[in-house]
């Protein structure tokens, strides 16, 4: 069975991360390709090919030779990393449904690929303007609630990797490098993490890590507008959270 047969057919932005994913497939299982040859293997314009490969490359998941395209070495050693997105998209549509109607907020889980972070589904607040994540898009990993979730449990390599780069300020609250460092052993601490416009200007968010055999597979979180979302709704949702990436956690290990 491939990593995406089963999965709901989806028009939206999440329907752009299981083409990606096809393509992936495609590259692993015929060896280096080129657009053409992607193309015509899984029916998909070449214009959208060339973006699908242009992302796959920003997360040093394929590499670029004379035109074709070919997995990166080092993508091996993540080689379950496919099935596993797949698996948290499909799993987390009704938790991430309940979660966003329990809390009036926008509901995301998003999952870390290399130094980025990647929103895989996301169910906009209905009761509210939604504040949303770009699916399916890179993200870094040092601003936004879910975003340092996967931060403060990614391997020590990733973590310095981050750090040593000086990641830049976002927005005006964007935390400093020592404010950083702070963050992330409180993170691990508490089990859950608090944004108040370091990543989106006008969002707070809260995120939660998704724990399956000690390792931070995935982060759920929500986000609402600041106007609205101040320290009683953070109060008010934290628990809703981490409850949510409990009960994925325990669906993913299933």
């Amino acid at each position: 069975m491939s990593p995406t047969e089963g999965l709901e057919p989806d028009t939206g932005a999440s329907g752009a991360l299981s083409r990606g994913l096809q393509v992936l497939t495609a590259i692993a299982r015929h060896g280096p390709l080129n657009v053409a040859q992607i193309s015509g293997e899984l029916g998909i314009p070449r214009s959208s090919v060339y973006r699908i490969l242009r992302a796959l490359r920003s997360f040093g998941l394929v590499v670029e030779r004379r035109g074709d395209y070919a997995i990166e070495g080092l993508f091996w050693d993540r080689a379950g990393d496919e099935q596993l997105v797949a698996r948290v998209a499909q799993r987390s549509r009704l938790i991430l449904r309940s979660l966003a109607a329990v809390t009036g907020a926008t509901a995301d889980v998003l999952v870390r690929s290399g130094r980025h972070a990647v929103c895989v589904h996301e169910v906009p607040a209905a009761t509210a303007e939604p504040t949303r994540l770009p699916v399916g898009d890179p993200m870094p990993l040092h601003a936004g609630a879910e975003h340092r979730v996967l931060l403060a449990f990614a391997p020590a390599e990733v973590i310095d990797e981050v750090l040593v780069s000086h990641p830049p300020r976002l927005t005006a609250a964007t935390l400093s490098l020592d404010q950083l460092v702070t963050s992330l052993a409180q993170i691990r601490q508490r089990g859950f993490a608090v944004s108040r416009g370091e990543y989106i200007t006008d969002a707070v968010a809260v995120g939660a890590p998704v724990m399956v055999a000690g390792r931070a597979v995935c982060s759920v979180g929500v986000a609402g507008p600041r106007v609205t979302c101040g320290g009683d709704w953070v109060r008010a949702v934290a628990p809703h959270v981490r409850r949510a990436a409990a009960e994925l956690a325990e669906s993913l290990s299933s």
